[in-house]
């Protein structure tokens, strides 16, 4: 199991290793608020546009061309959006009317993708992509708003993304969305921590 494992890994094209270290470096410099994470990312999402196709996950596919992007339009909300408030963007958590529409997306976009896919395509894992997908969809949008929340969302759609990769073999892809769920963690407790800390300034 070792050695299939490892010639697994040896086995890993240059542009896994590539969306490998650029996404580790993307999700860390979003944990720490620079504006420098969002180019890092998009090259991370050109990187998976060709491995979800190789792997027959049309769903990742198509969410890798909307988080580009996702990632010019949260480039510039970093930048110079603005909070609910009028202020700098800053990290708060999701407002109830926004959380009940991104739930409802979810739902649906899950029913949507997943018919879709296991009507149309031969998806390897139609229900499973659809749901990831639409969750990372959320997140990413999320993510771009400074809302915390986003971290949930990730480590869910990491989740489900881990099981398919092992399955399918990417063992590259299976550590990076493995450190992705760490880094999703830490960046729940240190948002967290951050509007803990702007509520008792106030």
């Amino acid at each position: 199991m070792h050695e299939s494992f490892w010639n697994q890994l040896l086995a890993t094209s240059g542009v896994e290793w590539l969306g490998t270290l650029t996404g580790i470096t993307g999700v860390w410099l979003t944990i720490r608020e620079r504006a420098a994470a969002w180019p890092i990312l998009i090259v991370c999402y050109c990187c998976y546009v060709f491995i979800a196709l190789d792997a027959k996950l049309y769903a990742m596919m198509l969410s890798q061309g909307i988080f580009i992007v996702i990632s010019a339009y949260g480039w510039y909300e970093w930048v110079a959006g603005k909070s609910e408030d009028g202020d700098r963007l800053k990290i708060a958590h999701t407002p109830r009317p926004k959380l009940i529409l991104a739930i409802i997306v979810m739902i649906a976009g899950t029913a949507g993708f997943g018919s879709l896919l296991s009507s149309y395509t031969d998806s390897a894992h139609a229900y499973l992509d659809g749901f990831a997908t639409v969750c990372a969809f959320v997140a990413q949008w999320m993510l771009a708003r400074k809302y915390i929340e986003t971290w949930i969302c990730w480590v869910l759609s990491d989740i489900i993304f881990i099981g398919i990769f092992m399955v399918q073999g990417y063992w590259m892809s299976v550590f990076l969305f493995f450190v992705f769920i760490c880094l999703a963690l830490r960046g729940w407790r240190l948002w967290k921590r951050s509007i803990t800390q702007s509520s008792s300034a106030a």
